[in-house]
Protein backbone atom coordinates (compact mmCIF):
# COMPACT_ATOMS: atom_id res chain seq x y z
CA UNK A 1 0.00 0.00 0.00
CA UNK A 2 1.35 3.44 -0.90
CA UNK A 3 0.51 6.81 0.59
CA UNK A 4 1.57 10.02 -1.09
CA UNK A 5 2.19 13.26 0.76
CA UNK A 6 2.77 16.49 -1.13
CA UNK A 7 5.06 19.08 0.33
CA UNK A 8 5.28 22.41 -1.47
CA UNK A 9 9.00 23.20 -1.73
CA UNK A 10 9.07 25.98 -4.30
CA UNK A 11 6.69 27.75 -6.61
CA UNK A 12 7.09 25.16 -9.36
CA UNK A 13 8.89 22.27 -7.62
CA UNK A 14 7.24 19.70 -5.48
CA UNK A 15 8.64 16.76 -3.62
CA UNK A 16 6.56 13.67 -3.17
CA UNK A 17 7.27 11.76 -0.02
CA UNK A 18 6.26 8.23 -0.88
CA UNK A 19 5.78 5.97 2.11
CA UNK A 20 5.60 2.23 1.67
CA UNK A 21 4.04 0.30 4.50
CA UNK A 22 5.46 -3.19 4.47
CA UNK A 23 2.79 -5.21 6.23
CA UNK A 24 5.00 -8.22 6.91
CA UNK A 25 7.76 -6.17 8.58
CA UNK A 26 5.53 -3.33 9.79
CA UNK A 27 8.29 -1.03 8.68
CA UNK A 28 7.99 2.41 7.15
CA UNK A 29 10.34 3.26 4.28
CA UNK A 30 10.52 6.63 2.57
CA UNK A 31 11.56 7.34 -0.96
CA UNK A 32 11.71 10.89 -2.27
CA UNK A 33 10.81 11.67 -5.86
CA UNK A 34 11.26 15.15 -7.31
CA UNK A 35 8.63 16.30 -9.79
CA UNK A 36 9.35 19.47 -11.73
CA UNK A 37 6.17 21.16 -12.90
CA UNK A 38 6.85 23.13 -16.06
CA UNK A 39 4.62 25.50 -17.95
CA UNK A 40 3.36 23.94 -21.17
CA UNK A 41 4.53 26.94 -23.20
CA UNK A 42 6.96 29.72 -22.33
CA UNK A 43 9.30 32.31 -23.80
CA UNK A 44 12.96 32.74 -22.92
CA UNK A 45 15.44 35.39 -23.98
CA UNK A 46 18.97 34.22 -24.67
CA UNK A 47 21.56 36.97 -24.25
CA UNK A 48 25.29 36.59 -24.86
CA UNK A 49 27.95 39.30 -24.82
CA UNK A 50 29.73 40.08 -28.07
CA UNK A 51 33.13 38.55 -27.53
CA UNK A 52 34.67 38.67 -31.00
CA UNK A 53 34.73 41.15 -33.86
CA UNK A 54 35.76 39.29 -37.02
CA UNK A 55 36.05 41.72 -39.93
CA UNK A 56 32.62 43.32 -40.09
CA UNK A 57 30.91 40.54 -38.11
CA UNK A 58 29.92 40.65 -34.44
CA UNK A 59 30.08 37.24 -32.74
CA UNK A 60 28.44 36.31 -29.45
CA UNK A 61 28.58 32.78 -28.11
CA UNK A 62 27.73 30.96 -24.93
CA UNK A 63 26.00 27.98 -23.44
CA UNK A 64 22.60 27.47 -21.87
CA UNK A 65 23.68 25.40 -18.89
CA UNK A 66 22.78 21.73 -19.47
CA UNK A 67 22.84 21.01 -15.72
CA UNK A 68 20.19 23.66 -15.15
CA UNK A 69 18.10 23.41 -18.31
CA UNK A 70 18.63 19.71 -19.11
CA UNK A 71 16.18 18.55 -21.73
CA UNK A 72 13.22 20.04 -19.89
CA UNK A 73 12.34 22.43 -22.72
CA UNK A 74 12.16 21.98 -26.47
CA UNK A 75 12.34 24.81 -28.97
CA UNK A 76 9.35 25.67 -31.13
CA UNK A 77 10.61 28.97 -32.55
CA UNK A 78 13.70 31.19 -32.46
CA UNK A 79 13.64 34.90 -33.35
CA UNK A 80 16.01 37.87 -33.29
CA UNK A 81 15.47 40.00 -30.20
CA UNK A 82 18.29 42.34 -31.23
CA UNK A 83 16.37 44.32 -33.82
CA UNK A 84 18.76 43.16 -36.54
CA UNK A 85 19.28 40.12 -38.79
CA UNK A 86 21.21 37.29 -37.11
CA UNK A 87 22.93 34.07 -38.12
CA UNK A 88 22.33 31.48 -35.39
CA UNK A 89 24.07 28.14 -34.80
CA UNK A 90 22.80 25.59 -32.26
CA UNK A 91 22.86 21.81 -32.03
CA UNK A 92 24.63 21.38 -35.37
CA UNK A 93 22.04 23.47 -37.23
CA UNK A 94 22.16 27.00 -38.59
CA UNK A 95 19.47 29.57 -39.45
CA UNK A 96 19.38 33.15 -40.69
CA UNK A 97 16.85 35.22 -38.77
CA UNK A 98 15.50 38.48 -40.08
CA UNK A 99 14.52 41.34 -37.78
CA UNK A 100 10.88 40.36 -37.35
CA UNK A 101 9.93 36.81 -38.31
CA UNK A 102 10.77 33.81 -36.12
CA UNK A 103 12.21 30.60 -37.53
CA UNK A 104 9.74 27.86 -36.62
CA UNK A 105 11.40 25.02 -38.52
CA UNK A 106 15.19 24.78 -38.09
CA UNK A 107 15.44 24.27 -34.33
CA UNK A 108 11.97 22.78 -33.67
CA UNK A 109 12.04 19.93 -31.15
CA UNK A 110 15.64 20.55 -30.07
CA UNK A 111 16.55 21.20 -26.44
CA UNK A 112 17.33 24.85 -25.70
CA UNK A 113 20.33 23.84 -23.57
CA UNK A 114 23.83 23.59 -24.96
CA UNK A 115 26.12 25.86 -26.96
CA UNK A 116 24.79 28.73 -29.08
CA UNK A 117 26.58 31.07 -31.48
CA UNK A 118 25.00 34.29 -32.74
CA UNK A 119 26.51 36.43 -35.52
CA UNK A 120 25.51 39.76 -36.98
CA UNK A 121 26.97 42.04 -39.61
CA UNK A 122 27.91 45.50 -38.39
CA UNK A 123 25.73 48.32 -39.64
CA UNK A 124 27.29 51.19 -41.63
CA UNK A 125 27.02 53.38 -38.52
CA UNK A 126 28.83 50.75 -36.42
CA UNK A 127 31.57 50.42 -39.04
CA UNK A 128 32.17 54.18 -38.90
CA UNK A 129 32.02 54.25 -35.10
CA UNK A 130 32.70 50.83 -33.49
CA UNK A 131 31.75 52.29 -30.09
CA UNK A 132 28.14 52.10 -31.31
CA UNK A 133 28.14 48.31 -31.55
CA UNK A 134 25.75 46.68 -29.09
CA UNK A 135 27.31 44.94 -26.08
CA UNK A 136 25.15 41.82 -26.56
CA UNK A 137 23.18 39.85 -29.14
CA UNK A 138 19.78 38.48 -28.14
CA UNK A 139 17.41 35.73 -29.21
CA UNK A 140 13.80 35.15 -28.23
CA UNK A 141 12.93 31.47 -27.99
CA UNK A 142 9.50 29.89 -27.73
CA UNK A 143 9.56 26.71 -25.68
CA UNK A 144 7.42 23.70 -24.83
CA UNK A 145 7.91 22.17 -21.39
CA UNK A 146 8.65 18.46 -21.14
CA UNK A 147 7.47 16.91 -17.90
CA UNK A 148 10.27 14.94 -16.31
CA UNK A 149 10.34 12.89 -13.11
CA UNK A 150 13.76 12.41 -11.60
CA UNK A 151 15.02 11.03 -8.31
CA UNK A 152 15.30 13.60 -5.56
CA UNK A 153 18.74 14.33 -4.14
CA UNK A 154 20.00 11.58 -1.86
CA UNK A 155 18.76 11.86 1.71
CA UNK A 156 18.90 9.62 4.75
CA UNK A 157 16.32 6.84 4.79
CA UNK A 158 14.34 6.54 7.94
CA UNK A 159 12.60 3.58 9.41
CA UNK A 160 10.51 3.14 12.49
CA UNK A 161 9.32 0.03 14.28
Amino acid sequence: MFKFFLEKKHRSKFTFDRIRNDISNIEEKRQFIQVIVLPRESVDTIVFPISVLHGDTLIAAGEKNKARWGDHFELTAVASASGRPLLVKHGGKMAVLDRQNPDTVTFRGMANSGPWEIRSLMTDTEKKDPARTPPTLRLRTNLLGRHVIQPAPKCAKSSSG
